[in-house]
């Protein structure tokens, strides 16, 4: 059997940190990952100047999941893309659309690990005397019946 409140607290724990990772990212780390993109050697893509990348990059990536970027960056990082040129930073929705895509096991996870967690706490239905009496006399005639 299992310990219910070690096994509670460890799902809050786990639920307070995915949502905290499913967050907007911030600004800092937007720019963290063009500053990476740069010193991998890519280019900014044509269109966009040069002043203007993090704010380009901030407008696409705002709502996107940290933890998502942060995935995404690492899969670039390590050439994981089979379909993209690695002369070129991604254009900004193209990542926006790479780091939703990689947050939603994330995502998926924790609607699981709520859900767990409810059923977990959901209060016990109370038993009703009166069909609990109704199941014993049930019980009771069929074990009558079947004994003679």
């Amino acid at each position: 059997m299992t310990n219910l409140p070690a096994t509670l607290s460890t799902l809050e724990r786990e639920i307070t940190a995915l949502t905290d990772d499913l967050a907007p990212a911030s600004a800092e780390t937007i720019a963290a990952c063009i500053d990476a993109m740069k010193r991998a050697g890519m280019t900014i893509p044509v269109g966009i100047p040069p002043n203007e990348i993090v704010t380009e990059y901030g407008i696409a990536l705002r709502s996107v999941p940290k933890i998502g970027l942060k995935d995404a960056m690492r899969r670039i990082r390590q050439g994981e893309y089979t379909d993209m040129d690695y002369s070129f930073m991604p254009r900004p929705a193209e990542l926006a659309k790479r780091a939703r895509a990689e947050a939603a096991r994330y995502r998926e996870d924790l609607v699981r690990k709520r859900e767990t967690y409810q059923a977990l706490t959901a209060p016990v239905a109370r038993k009703d005397p009166a069909m609990i009496e109704r199941v014993r006399r049930l019980v009771d005639g069929f074990k009558h019946g079947s004994a003679a």
